[in-house]
């Protein structure tokens, strides 16, 4: 069925070369995985400490504050309780987690290996009325722009 190459030519090389390589992707994969179980694994009697490249805005700073959060320079202590789990498994440089608080507020992470710093993805903090305004406005100027056109 399938052709072998012949050893020493330059596909045969490459084919091995490649071979090796994502042998390699694969046990740096599986190793990561096993530190973020023994990871999560610790996150229920521990707080989450997330180092942040930046200062939160003001309004992000006073949602987590708000959920038991510790804001400080440039890092997040998230409240003992909380649950992070990996939602996309794919090998890349940043590692994706949902993270629920104790409260059960909800957000994304995006964690940058080769900073190692987290970007916290907020949902925003309105009530379903406020949705449906901002909706029925946007929708509103949609109308209006289909019509000038």
């Amino acid at each position: 069925m399938f052709a072998t190459l012949p050893p020493g030519t330059y596909a045969a090389r490459e084919t091995a070369r490649h071979s090796q390589a994502q042998q390699r992707l694969m046990a740096i994969f599986a190793e990561e995985q096993r530190e973020e179980r023994r990871a999560m694994n610790d996150t229920e009697e521990e707080p989450i400490h997330l180092r942040t490249p930046m200062d939160l805005l003001p309004g992000a700073k006073a949602i987590m504050e708000r959920h038991g959060c510790l804001v400080g320079i440039g890092m997040v202590i998230l409240p003992i309780g909380t649950r992070r789990t990996p939602c996309m498994q794919i090998l890349t440089i940043t590692l994706w987690y949902d993270i629920v608080l104790p409260d059960q507020y909800q957000m994304l992470e995006a964690y940058d290996r080769r900073r190692a710093m987290s970007m916290l993805y907020l949902p925003p903090e309105e009530g379903l009325e406020q949705k449906e305004e901002r909706w029925e406005k946007n929708h509103e100027a949609i109308n209006i722009i289909s019509l000038i056109s």
